[in-house]
């Protein structure tokens, strides 16, 4: 994880740039729970960006998942992986997503090409003004498409 504080003007700006574990949910999980209680020590009265590869495999089919080593049939038992971000930092918005929207929308905007599926999300607390996203397909520098998110800074 990459984190970097921006002062602009009398606001600070906290940024948070994350790649989490591509073999275990239960380690997302734990890794999304420690940026939670991060920028509930050291962020929570500022402006907040976090994205990333969060490597979240809902809806992969059993059989593509079991390609993955370490994969964990029991973390299928785990909550809903974005679960403690809606509740934890009230507010937050996403690029995409509302709280209560299902895997299948979430991931009607692909990031991850291969599988057809989004791994990638970008979070920003409730002082943004969501402008416009967009996933842009047409840079083919990784094996994720990069995700282009306006926000106006707002109070």
């Amino acid at each position: 994880m990459q984190y970097a504080q921006i002062a602009y003007g009398d606001k600070k700006l906290n940024v948070f740039n994350l790649h989490l574990d591509v073999f275990s949910r239960n380690n997302r999980r734990f890794q999304i729970q420690k940026l939670i209680e991060w920028v509930k020590q050291d962020a929570r009265d500022t402006h907040l960006v976090f994205g990333g590869d969060f490597n979240y495999q809902a809806e992969l089919g059993r059989d593509q998942k079991a390609d993955f080593k370490g994969y964990d049939p029991n973390d299928e038992k785990l909550p809903p992986f974005f679960q403690n971000v809606w509740t934890d930092l009230p507010g937050i918005q996403e690029a995409f997503m509302q709280a209560d929207s299902s895997r299948e929308q979430i991931h009607q905007h692909i990031t991850f090409p291969e599988l057809e599926k989004r791994h990638d999300f970008m979070f920003f607390s409730s002082e943004f003004e969501h402008i416009s996203s967009t996933v842009i397909d047409t840079i083919s520098s990784s094996d994720h498409l990069p995700v282009h998110v306006v926000v106006r800074m707002g109070d």
